[in-house]
């Protein structure tokens, strides 16, 4: 099966968006400025162009109706996991941006929620890239 452009290009714009999310905080976590500006690019054009494929894809004329069972539950939840994680990164961001006006480092200060996000973030764009492989290659 061909994927669709849009398919093609919002896998190709994921990975993109995972390197300044990965960038941005583990930078900031080694000492080097918070970089809101970059980070808050990138999750502007998640929610645009990412989180509107997810949606249209999920109940869009393009939605895959041919799918199994198994793999409609795998792309639902793949894409509630996704939004969940969507979502720590909207609060992450705006709390590293709080604690940098006050010079404080957010993501120093909680390692471990930190290291978290990350691993999640990661499982969440790995799922996200199998399933395209799966549905079209």
């Amino acid at each position: 099966m061909t994927p669709p452009a849009f398919s093609i290009f919002a896998a190709i714009a994921e990975l993109i968006v995972t390197t300044i999310v990965y960038y941005s905080i583990i930078g900031h976590l080694r000492g080097k400025p918070f970089r809101f500006k970059l980070l808050g690019f990138a999750i502007l054009f998640e929610a645009i162009v990412n989180v509107t494929y997810m949606v249209t894809r999920f109940i869009g004329s393009d939605s895959p109706v041919h799918l199994s069972g198994l793999m409609k539950l795998f792309a639902t939840l793949h894409g509630t996991f996704s939004m969940l994680v969507f979502i720590w990164l909207i609060i992450l961001f705006f709390l590293a941006s709080s604690s940098a006006k006050l010079e404080q480092n957010f993501f120093r200060d909680h390692r471990l929620g930190t290291y978290l996000f990350l691993v999640l973030w990661g499982i969440s764009v790995a799922s996200g890239e199998i399933m395209f492989a799966l549905i079209y290659l």
